[in-house]
């Protein structure tokens, strides 16, 4: 009788040492909206901020710049596709950015695209090469979306030297 003490303390307490070891799975990213302190591997569930951006949105924006600026002003309507960036998923990348090139001009995946960085309803552009130009840069710029809307400016530099700039908004279609 004396012997059945012992073991049963000691397969209680091996049963509550076990349940207690039990690894807590969540979100382990930081820099995601649900992330789990209290997690120790990530199961997969992270969810993130530039996900809300995401979509195809009908822009309107209104541009000036070249050579002679005060003679050379557009009002351009085209479409801008907000992806979330893969390798950096607190980014979004924006497809045909400013119209630097159109869809026509360039019907492939790999239209015009620059990287920002989301912070709450904000989004920022920071200089950079925009990707599958020939030597068009972006000036730093920003944004914000709220709801289906969006609203930024922009300023970029052609391969001549010549600076061009503007504002947008839009609305999201999808």
């Amino acid at each position: 009788m004396h012997l059945f003490k012992p073991l049963s303390f000691l397969l209680i307490g091996t049963i509550v040492l076990m349940s207690s070891c039990k690894k807590e799975e969540g979100c382990t990213d930081m820099l995601a909206l649900n992330y789990n302190l209290n997690a120790l591997e990530d199961n997969g569930s992270c969810n993130y901020l530039s996900e809300n951006f995401e979509g195809v949105y009908y822009i309107n924006d209104s541009i000036t710049g070249g050579m002679i600026p005060s003679e050379w002003k557009a009002e351009r309507n085209y479409t801008l596709e907000i992806v979330q960036n893969e390798n950096s998923p607190s980014q979004i990348i924006l497809k045909n950015w400013a119209n630097i090139y159109t869809y026509a001009d360039n019907p492939s995946e790999n239209y015009t695209q620059v990287t920002a960085e989301v912070d709450g309803d904000s989004l920022f552009v920071n200089s950079q090469e925009i990707n599958n130009t020939e030597g068009y840069y972006t000036h730093n710029s920003f944004g914000m979306i709220t709801g289906d809307s969006i609203f930024y400016n922009f300023k970029y530099e052609n391969f001549f030297g010549e600076v061009f700039w503007g504002i947008a908004s839009g609305i999201k279609l999808q």
